[in-house]
Formats: C-alpha cells, sequence, structure tokens
C-alpha cells in the first residue's frame, strides 16, 4: 500500500518539474525574440525612411448636400380619349411608333356621323336657296314697285299740266309744241306713204344690190364667228378655257348665225318682192300716222284756242286718277319691307343650318383621334372592335423632346429651393449624373407625407424613358467640415484608415469617411485638423514605416 501511494507521489513530482522545465523554456524563447523599444529605434534608423508625398487636413465651412429621390417623367404627355362613344375601327400605331402632331391615331366609327353631316348640308343648300329667291323676287318687287311710283307721279305731273293749260290757256312754247308735233305726224305720215309705195312697187337694182352685198357680208362673218365657236368648243372640252369664255364665243356664233339668216331673208324679200301681209302692214301703218296726224292738229287748235269747260272738267278728272294711282303705288311699297322682313327670318334660318353643319362637322371629326404633339406612343389600351367611351384612355403619348425628374422634398429642405435653380441629379440605372434646373415648385404640400412634388428639368440623355428611378441632391445646412484628398483613404473590406506622418514615421489611424466630391473626401473621425496625410500609395506603407516628405 506504501509503494503505491509513493509511486503516485513521485509520478506527480515528475510532472510538475516537467512543467517548470518548458515553461522556463518558452520564456527563454520569448525574451529571445522580443525587441525592446531601444532597440526597435536603433533598428528603425538602420532603415531608410521612404519618400512619400502628404497633404494636410483641413477643415472647411460648407453645405452637405441632401439627397432626395423621385420619378423620371415625360415633359409633354397626353392620354388620349375619345369624345363620343363609338366602335373603334382602326388603331393606327403601336407602343415605340413616332407620332406627329395632327396624325390620325384611332379611327371611330362614324357612319352616323357622315350621314348628319350631309343632311346638314342638303339643310344649308335648301335655306340658302330659299334666302336667294326670296331676295330675287324682292328685287324685282322693289324694281316694279318704284315704276310704278315712278310712272304714276309722272301721269300725275302730266294731268296737272293738262289741266293748268286746259284752265289758263295755251303758252307760246306750247303752241310752238304742237305746231311741232303735227309737223312731226305729217313727215311720218309721208315716209309711211313711201314705204307703201316701195312695197307695191317692188325694189330697185340698187337694193337688190345692196341687200346681196349684206348676204356676202353676214356669210362671212358667219363663217370667221363658226370657226371661232369650234376652235374653243374644243378648247373647252380640254378644260383649257373656263365656261365663260366658251358661252361668249357660243352667243356670238349664234348672232353672227341669226344674222346670216336674217340676211338671206332680206334678200330673198327684195328679190321675190312684198307679200300680201307685208302690203297690209304697210298700208296699217299708213292708217296709224293718219290717226296721230289728226290727233296731233286737235293738239294743235286746242292749244291755240285755249280750253273748254269739258276739257277742265275732263282734266281735274285725269289728276285724281293720277292721284289715286300714286297711292295705290306707294301703299304697294309697304310690300317691300314685309319682303325684307321674310328675307331676314330666311337668313336667319340660313345661318342656323349653317351652325347645325358646323356642329355635325365637328362631332364627326371626333371619329378621329389626332396625336396633340409630336412624340412616342408609349401605351396603346384598345384594338380594333373595342368600345370607345369618353374619358377612358386609347393611346397615351409622350413627348420626345426632354424628359424631367419629379423629386420629392421635405417641408424642411423646400425654402432652399428656388426657380430656375441649378440642381444636381442622377439615375442609377442609367450609371449618369448631371446637372438639372428646377422648373416647377408644387405649391401644395402632401398633408401624408409632410412633402413638396419640385419638378427638375433634365438635358438630353440616351436611353432615358419614363418611369424610372431618379436622384438629387439639394443644397444642406452649413457645417465644418475635415477633409483630405480621396487617395488617403485606404479601404479594406468595411473598414478605412489613413497614414498620419508623425516624425518621420508613418502611424495607421482608423477613420470613418463622408461625402465625396471634386477628388476630396468628408474624414468624420479618426484625425484633426492639420494632420499631414500621406497620399501616396498608403496601401503599400506598413505601419511604423520611416517615411519622409518628397
Amino acid at each position: 500500500m506504501r509503494s503505491s501511494k509513493r509511486a503516485r507521489g513521485l509520478k506527480r513530482t515528475a510532472v510538475l518539474v516537467g512543467l517548470v522545465v518548458a515553461a522556463g523554456g518558452a520564456w527563454t524563447a520569448l525574451q529571445g525574440t522580443r525587441t525592446t523599444p531601444a532597440a526597435e529605434a536603433t533598428h528603425a534608423m538602420a532603415e531608410e525612411a521612404r519618400p512619400v508625398a502628404v497633404a494636410v487636413v483641413s477643415q472647411i465651412d460648407s453645405a452637405t448636400p441632401v439627397e432626395v429621390t423621385g420619378t423620371v417623367q415625360a415633359s409633354l404627355a397626353a392620354d388620349l380619349s375619345a369624345k363620343i362613344m363609338s366602335r373603334v375601327t382602326q388603331v393606327l400605331v403601336r407602343e415605340g411608333d413616332r407620332v406627329q402632331a395632327g396624325q390620325v391615331v384611332v379611327r371611330l366609327d362614324a357612319a352616323d356621323l357622315t350621314a348628319a353631316v350631309r343632311q346638314a348640308e342638303a339643310a344649308v343648300r335648301s335655306a340658302t336657296e330659299a334666302v336667294k329667291q326670296a331676295r330675287t323676287e324682292a328685287d324685282i318687287q322693289a324694281v316694279q314697285s318704284s315704276t310704278r311710283v315712278a310712272q304714276a307721279k309722272a301721269g300725275l305731273e302730266a294731268a296737272r299740266q293738262q289741266l293748268s293749260m286746259a284752265m289758263e290757256g295755251p303758252r307760246k312754247q306750247q303752241k310752238l309744241q304742237a305746231d311741232s308735233g303735227v309737223a312731226e305726224a305729217e313727215g311720218a305720215l309721208a315716209q309711211a306713204k313711201a314705204n307703201l309705195s316701195l312695197v307695191r312697187e317692188g325694189a330697185r337694182r340698187q337694193q337688190r344690190l345692196q341687200a346681196q352685198q349684206s348676204v356676202l357680208q353676214a356669210e362671212a362673218q358667219y363663217r370667221a364667228a363658226k370657226a371661232t365657236y369650234e376652235r374653243y368648243r374644243s378648247l373647252f372640252e380640254q378644260d383649257v378655257i373656263p365656261r365663260q369664255r366658251y358661252d361668249e364665243v357660243k352667243a356670238q356664233f349664234d348672232t353672227a348665225a341669226a344674222q346670216y339668216e336674217i340676211a338671206k331673208q332680206q334678200a330673198s324679200l327684195v328679190d321675190e318682192g312684198a307679200r300680201p301681209q307685208e302690203v297690209l302692214a304697210a298700208e296699217e301703218a299708213v292708217r296709224q300716222a293718219e290717226a296721230r296726224l289728226q290727233a296731233a292738229k286737235q293738239q294743235r287748235e286746242l292749244a291755240h284756242e285755249g280750253g273748254r269747260q269739258q276739257e277742265i272738267a275732263a282734266a281735274r278728272a285725269q289728276v285724281r286718277q293720277a292721284e289715286e294711282a300714286l297711292r295705290m303705288a306707294q301703299a304697294a311699297t309697304a310690300e317691300t319691307t314685309i319682303k325684307q322682313d321674310h328675307i331676314s327670318l330666311l337668313a336667319a334660318q340660313q345661318q342656323q343650318a349653317e351652325a347645325a353643319l358646323q356642329a355635325a362637322r365637328v362631332q364627326a371629326a371626333y371619329a378621329e383621334i389626332r396625336a396633340p404633339f409630336s412624340g412616342v406612343v408609349t401605351g396603346r389600351r384598345v384594338d380594333p372592335g373595342a368600345m370607345a367611351a369618353p374619358g377612358t384612355p386609347l393611346v397615351r403619348i409622350e413627348s420626345a423632346d426632354g424628359h424631367r425628374l419629379e423629386a420629392t422634398v421635405p417641408e424642411a429642405r423646400i425654402r432652399l429651393i428656388h426657380l430656375g435653380q441649378a440642381i444636381r441629379v442622377g439615375i442609377d440605372s442609367l450609371r449618369w449624373e448631371g446637372t438639372g434646373r428646377v422648373t416647377e415648385i408644387v405649391p401644395s404640400a402632401d398633408p401624408g407625407t409632410r412633402t413638396f412634388t419640385v419638378k427638375i428639368a433634365l438635358p438630353a440623355v440616351p436611353r432615358i424613358t419614363s418611369g424610372v428611378f431618379g436622384k438629387a441632391w439639394l443644397p444642406g445646412d452649413e457645417r465644418t467640415r475635415l477633409v483630405a484628398p480621396a487617395t488617403a483613404v485606404v479601404r479594406r473590406g468595411q473598414l478605412e484608415s489613413v497614414l498620419v506622418m508623425v516624425d518621420g514615421t508613418a502611424r495607421l489611424r482608423m477613420v470613418r469617411t463622408g461625402e465625396e466630391s471634386g477628388g476630396q473626401v468628408e474624414l468624420l473621425s479618426g484625425v484633426q485638423a492639420g494632420d499631414r496625410v500621406i497620399v501616396s500609395n498608403p496601401a503599400g506603407i506598413p505601419d511604423g514605416s520611416p517615411v519622409r516628405e518628397r
């Protein structure tokens, strides 16, 4: 028993001795590899200092931009819809098609609208003809009325003169006039008798020659007019000359033909002699001339002898008759006013018909839906055969002239924005950044989000489309920042660091960076103003390396 206990004690003692020996060996090894500060400084001095470029961490006062987001929209967009309910017959565009202002993009069924237009056109023609006919009738009646009034006035004046002559007796000029009337009547009777003698006896040789010459002249004029007419008829059939000119030439041809026929008949009459009816007409002319001579002589006797009582009474009766005729003629002119009122009514009906026609044409034009501006079709929501209803979008068109970013801005930042302001913007999907300009600030805020909508016009950006995500950086509040060149920062994963030159030695400092702009980066922690940071390949310089400024 004792021997076993002793053996276990010896084993325990041996283990302890081994542990002590091992610990001593490890301590000796550690002391052999450890370098004292004095030894480290001596070793560093022995190494050659590396030349580096350094920059001073500076302190500046600037505003930190505030990032806001938004959606890109076309500068001009329209959802086209129908103004009438009708069936779609044609859709002439597809998504992506470019259209011009006024181009038809959708057609609707317009059979009933076309019929309404034709009906309105017929109503306008009917009303126009009614006005034209009424004006013609009114013009004729006005001429007739004025003629009746003028004739009635002239008759009244003649009756009054006749009464005055009967009552006062003839004047000298009236006697001369009566004598002249007798002389003229005698001359007319002599001419009628000579003509009767000529008709009875036949034509003389010189009259025959003159008639033949007239036939030749009329024939020449007829042939010339015929040639001209045939030439102009050919030109008219070829639509070379207007119809008015053709009608004028045809009228000249018809006149020449009539004159030629009359000349031939006159020559035949001269050659053949007068017919019985012509002799009777010449005798009747002689009898009428004798009757006029007898009346002229009676008028001369009245002028020389003075009026009788019965003549005065007859003259007064003629005056009363003439006055009554004048009153009736003047009363008839009132019908002209009635006609004018009727014309005014018809003209109003014509204007009403024209307005109805215009309205029908406007309605018919609604069957063609046109692009309001030039752009690109971005949406087609209807196909032929579908029923279009007012207000229901059929096609969406967006202008290709430009786009804008509609950014959502917190109410606390809206005071820093004004119209025309230049704003830095970016589109992540296109990896593009540029400068836009504020064109509109919606004056009311969203009560739910307490934000305003700011519209920023974008420059021309290739492949940009509406609906994509965009950013804008608004000016922030002024604050003090520490900045250094961005090349001084070394990034390893999520860690950021810089090398600060301290007494000829590169010392590693862990930092936290902020915004980077224009080659400068904001240092939020880890350095102080005035620190000298290494900017030439800091990643390749170990911490504690001797360095010197170039």
